[in-house]
């Protein structure tokens, strides 16, 4: 049995995560996990999504896990702590959002230094002060939070085309338009 990487997250978003992993996977079976029937996410509790990882792990324990990759920002705040007891669990390395964030942050660093920054999220993401620390060092000129536990449906299930979405999606974003804000993360 070819060796897999299992890329999880709560609904689609995490296809942009899976589309760089095409083009290499080479050897590897990739197997992606859009978990929409545990959807939304923003509205459980840090136990309850950690459960959630440890169900996907569970799940597929059987089909010669290599990695896992957490494509779901509220999935890899939830683990955060307990990440490598779970690699140690599991005996495998899981690669999650916090890291690639980080090394995007980092190579966009003069669209970030200075600026006004909005990290749109759900609940668990904005009131965890992990991403708030890691935007924190690039120093912008003002930084917000906002909660986007109601639209979180509407970017997990690939809902932007939809004219109606988009009117709350805008609706919930356009509580910072007269902050000049530079970049929404």
């Amino acid at each position: 049995m070819k060796p897999s990487i299992l890329i999880a997250d709560s609904c689609a978003g995490g296809l942009a995560v899976l589309k760089p992993f095409l083009e290499w996977a080479g050897d590897y079976n990739l197997i992606y996990l859009a978990d929409g029937e545990k959807n939304p996410f923003g509205k459980k509790t840090k136990e309850e999504v950690s459960q959630i990882v440890k169900s996907w792990l569970d799940h597929f324990k059987n089909e010669n896990l290599h990695a896992l990759i957490v494509a779901c920002n509220t999935a890899s705040i939830a683990i955060f702590n307990i990440c490598n007891s779970l690699e140690r669990e599991y005996n495998l390395p899981i690669i999650t959002m916090i890291s690639g964030t980080e090394e995007v942050l980092k190579k966009n660093t003069l669209k970030i230094t200075n600026k006004n920054i909005v990290l749109f999220g759900t609940r668990l993401t904005v009131n965890s002060p992990i991403y708030k620390n890691i935007i924190e060092k690039y120093k912008p000129k003002k930084f917000f939070c906002l909660e986007g536990t109601e639209t979180e449906r509407i970017v997990a299930r690939g809902l932007l085309n939809s004219k109606e979405e988009k009117i709350n999606l805008i609706k919930e974003v356009s509580k910072y338009k007269d902050n000049n804000i530079n970049c929404f993360f």
